[in-house]
This record gives structure tokens, sequence and C-alpha cells, in this order.
């Protein structure tokens, strides 16, 4: 685990009693709101409600769970790489639950972003230590992501390419998640455009050639 993520540095106590707190209030969230629904005669209005509600909730669960499990790995706090049997070596931008713990209340906009992109090329630099991944150097990259941008992307030898429609399904299943997400990163409340969520490939080889670049980014970043 990358320089202590403040969930993971709490004790397996702390972290189960936190998600049993967060269980706990959305299931007092769905009573209550089920009564209500119930006495005004719209009860079905509950169903999306649980469908909001779970996306919002599942990164709390799902994450520790897949990350106790081997299923994914930290290679910074704002960068996972999935763990599965295809060619595609897929990583993942920091989720609401990593939002949630990292971005102090103090911090503005421009610190959250700036914090945010500096651990996207952190997990990049990590991914390009061979003794990290035993990744074949030409295996595909895939990062879907909204902070990172197509210029920068492209600088780093990566390239734009078609959203899925799988995955434009499963954005849209999760825009209120994501609203949350860009709402933290902007510091204020942020619609998100599906449109604007880019998915780039490039090759670990490729990445590891750029090395270099990637320092010299971070650097600039973190002055």
């Amino acid at each position: 685990m990358p320089e202590a993520h403040p969930f993971f540095a709490l004790s397996p106590a702390a972290q189960q009693k936190f998600i049993v707190k967060l269980l706990i209030l959305s299931a007092i969230i769905v009573g209550a709101s089920g009564t209500l629904f119930y006495a005004a005669g719209v009860l079905p209005l509950l169903l999306p409600l649980l469908a909001i509600l779970l996306s919002i909730i599942a990164p709390f669960i799902d994450i520790p769970s897949l990350v106790k499990n081997k299923k994914l790995t930290y290679l910074s706090n704002y960068l996972l790489v999935e763990h599965n049997k295809h060619a595609i070596l897929t990583l993942h931008t920091a989720t609401l639950f990593d939002y949630y713990f990292l971005f102090a209340p103090e911090m503005n906009s421009r610190e959250r972003k700036k914090r945010a992109l500096t651990g996207i090329l952190e997990g990049l630099i990590t991914l390009c230590n061979e003794q990290v991944l035993s990744a074949n150097p030409e295996q595909t990259v895939r990062l879907t992501s909204y902070v990172l941008n197509e210029r920068t992307a492209n600088k780093l030898g990566l390239q734009q390419v078609p959203t899925d429609f799988m995955q434009t399904l499963i954005l849209c299943y999760n825009y209120i998640n994501l609203t949350m997400c860009q709402s933290l990163l902007n510091k204020r409340l942020s619609l998100p455009s599906v449109k604007n969520i880019k998915t780039y490939k490039g090759s670990v080889h490729t990445l590891t050639q750029r090395k270099a670049y990637l320092l010299q980014l971070k650097s600039r970043m973190s002055d």
C-alpha cells in the first residue's frame, strides 16, 4: 500500500466499524424514505433511490474487499490496477471512497486537482518499476479518467480510444456517484458530462520509455 491511505491505516476493527456505520446509516435512509414514500402513495420511487444509494456506497464496500482479496492493488493513493486474466491491464483512478478519505476539508479545488493528478503520475511511475508487476512490457494498459486530459495523456504515450458501450452504461448508472466525485474534486456542486470522461490506451513499454517525462511532470506538479 503506497503512503498510508487513511482508510487502510485504520485497524481492521476500525475499518469494520466504519463500514457497519455506513450500512446502518444507509438502512436508516431507506427505512425513513420508504415510510414517507408509502405514506405519500409513491412507494415505487423507493427503487430508484435504492439504485442511487447502492451506487454511492458500493465503492466503500467493494474497494476494501477487492484489495483484501488481491483483486485490486493501489499503485498510488489515486491509481489502482485491476488484476484479471485479460491481456489488457486495467487501471482505475481514485473513486468516491478514496476522495472521501484523501481530501482534507481545508484543501481548495486547485490543491485537490493537483493532488489527484500527481497521484495518477505516481501510480504510472510505480507501474514502470518492473519489480512491482510481472507485466509483459508489451501488455496493453487501459485507463479511464476525467482528471487526465488528452494532451497530457498523449505526452505519456497514451492514446484516446472510444469508451465502449458497457463502460458508458456503467458510467451512466453511476452518474450520482460521479457527480459526488466531481463535486469533491472541485469543492462545489459539479455535474459531470459522461462525454468528458476519456478512455486511454497504451503499453507498459511505452510508459516505461516516458518514465523520465513522468518524473519531470510529477516534480513540476509537486512544486
